[in-house]
């Protein structure tokens, strides 16, 4: 997890008592939940993809690999952005706030696609 906020606080002298709110556990490829999405991207059939945390990214990456999908990314932030970066896709566009709003911006920046 990211511990920026834990180490700010027991830099200024806070003590902090660190709990797991939430982990992310990777689903296998064979998910009856994914099938349909996953043959979806698999076959070029999606025009954008949002994703919203850097963990959902390795995930994808894992499962398809970022640089096989032909679609167009969405990031809800700019973190997220940077893992698909890292991960090889070339075109994304970022939310400018972290909200559905700001997402649903985002994705109208790149679909429907202008030629």
């Amino acid at each position: 997890g990211r511990d920026e906020a834990i180490s700010i606080l027991r830099d200024a002298g806070a003590v902090v008592e660190a709990i797991t709110a939430y982990r992310t556990v990777p689903a296998s490829a064979d998910n009856p939940d994914l099938a349909h999405g996953l043959t979806l991207l698999r076959r070029g059939e999606v025009a954008v993809c949002a994703l919203f945390a850097p963990s959902q990214v390795a995930a994808l990456d894992a499962l398809v690999g970022i640089r096989r999908i032909t679609a167009q990314f969405a990031a809800i932030g700019e973190t997220t952005a940077a893992a698909l970066r890292e991960a090889g896709a070339a075109v994304i566009a970022v939310a400018d706030d972290p909200t559905p709003e700001g997402l649903a911006k985002a994705v109208s920046a790149v679909y429907p696609l202008r030629s």
